[in-house]
């Protein structure tokens, strides 16, 4: 157990107090920020070094989206997290920039609490659906120029859902 608890105080989750022992790690604002900055950077990055996908990855995309849609007016739609990070994990696994990958899978846990902040109404969480839906259009048309602008504006509306000073 304090191997995994030393993990996630390595990963940036918890703090470890003296004597009080391991507390889930709290923001601040510029912080917050700043892991948006990074993000932004290196999805950007990922998005333009994309393989173009097949069919079948295509059709996972969609079934990613379709779950994330079946949750939107749920009382318990808290998995639609851990979705919408699968659905963006497996668009940045297309990438040939493989370190890259691997830093967004390692910083995108400190931003777990803005998304889940960014999708607590039901139109946030159909948002996020309709730009995921516009991702996969892009992604099937081999459109970059269009990837890279609904996926900018999809993280900045994530970003002003969370908290609208938050820019």
């Amino acid at each position: 157990m304090r191997e995994a608890l030393l993990v996630l105080a390595n990963q940036g989750l918890l703090d470890h107090k003296s004597q009080q022992g391991f507390v889930v790690a709290k923001r601040t604002h510029d912080e917050l920020a700043q892991v948006h900055f990074m993000l932004d950077l290196l999805e950007s990055e990922l998005l333009r070094t994309l393989r173009w996908p097949d069919e079948p990855m295509i059709a996972q995309l969609r079934d990613l989206n379709r779950r994330m849609a079946d949750l939107v007016e749920a009382p318990d739609w808290f998995e639609i997290v851990e979705l919408n990070h699968k659905f963006h994990s497996t668009l940045w696994s297309l990438s040939t920039r493989n370190v890259i990958c691997e830093q967004v899978e390692r910083i995108w846990p400190l931003a777990d609490a803005y998304v889940a902040r960014a999708y607590r109404l039901p139109k946030d969480r159909q948002a996020a659906v309709d730009f995921h839906e516009r991702i996969i259009d892009a992604v099937e048309a081999r459109d970059v120029e269009a990837l890279e602008q609904v996926s900018s504006d999809h993280r900045r509306a994530t970003i002003e859902g969370a908290e609208p000073t938050f820019l």
